[in-house]
Formats: C-alpha cells, sequence, structure tokens
C-alpha cells in the first residue's frame, strides 16, 4: 500500500505483513520511497505507475510519476494556467484533496 499526503512530497510504503529495518535498527512496517519534487495533491495508481497532479501557488501545473517497478520519480508535464501549454487545464483542484491518500497494489 502506498501513502502520500497533501502538503508533502514524501511517497510512503505501508507494507502490512512485512517489516523493513529503520536506519537505526528498529523495524517498521513504513518505508520511505522517496520524494516528488512539488507537493502532491491529486494522486492515482495506474498499473505499476504513481501519478501526482499538483498545483502550486503560482499556479504553475505539474504532473509527476513514480515508477513502482523501476523506484524511480519524474516530471511529465508542468505548465502554467495561463499559458497555451496548459490546453485549458485551469488547475488540478489542489485545495480539494486534503489526508492521506492509500493507493493499494495488489
Amino acid at each position: 500500500m502506498f501513502l502520500s499526503g497533501t502538503y508533502s512530497r514524501e511517497l510512503v510504503r505501508f507494507s502490512p505483513k512485512f517489516g523493513v529495518a529503520d536506519v537505526d535498527g528498529q523495524t517498521s512496517r513504513f518505508e520511505s520511497l522517496g520524494y516528488f519534487l512539488h507537493n502532491t495533491s491529486n494522486t492515482c495508481l495506474v498499473h505499476d505507475t504513481i501519478y501526482s497532479f499538483s498545483t502550486d501557488e503560482d499556479n504553475n501545473m505539474y504532473v509527476e510519476a513514480y515508477s513502482v517497478t523501476e523506484g524511480t520519480f519524474r516530471v511529465l508535464w508542468n505548465g502554467h494556467a495561463d499559458a497555451q501549454s496548459s490546453n485549458g487545464v485551469i488547475d488540478f483542484s489542489p485545495k480539494h484533496s486534503i489526508g492521506c491518500f492509500p493507493l493499494i497494489r495488489y
């Protein structure tokens, strides 16, 4: 299970059955996978990729991806609400998603 939170860039994996050794040698069920470049607001899991759609305070918009199989982050697209490159997209509703979002992969 993958967890992301609004106002955070971190992506965490929660393993209910398996523990991961922490830096201090303690066993935890939570593992930090890394960070998106921008705060996540709307995330979704499609096949083996977690997508993050976000808009910052300056109305810059970003689509980022994390490959579950490769363990890599990358920016797929960025634009601005006023730019022609946005193709009419105004924002990704960043103010309407609050909390922690479980992304379950079977």
